[in-house]
């Protein structure tokens, strides 16, 4: 997936926190598709002991408690992360 354009990183900034660009946190994007539960549980674990990954926030759409019209029918995991420092070796 694309990098957020800078324009409408601005805008975010501006609209949802008074302009503190800080505040941003989906700048770059990527998707990973699973065929099923036990999948993503795999990943979220490695993802977990990363030494130069933080964990910053996890939302769970697939949660049975959550009405799916409250989503528009949309299920996914998202994993918000944070690098710590620039991963070795790469």
């Amino acid at each position: 997936m694309p990098l957020k354009h800078v324009q409408r990183a601005v805008v975010k900034a501006c609209v949802l926190y008074n302009g503190d660009m800080s505040c941003v946190c989906d700048l770059v994007r990527q998707r990973i598709v699973f065929e099923g539960v036990q999948e993503i549980s795999e990943c979220l674990a490695v993802l977990a002991e990363d030494p130069d990954l933080e964990i910053v926030k996890i939302r769970n759409l697939l949660d049975p408690q959550l009405q799916a019209w409250e989503n528009n029918g949309y299920r996914d995991v998202a994993v918000l992360v944070r690098l710590s420092r620039l991963p070795r070796g790469g």
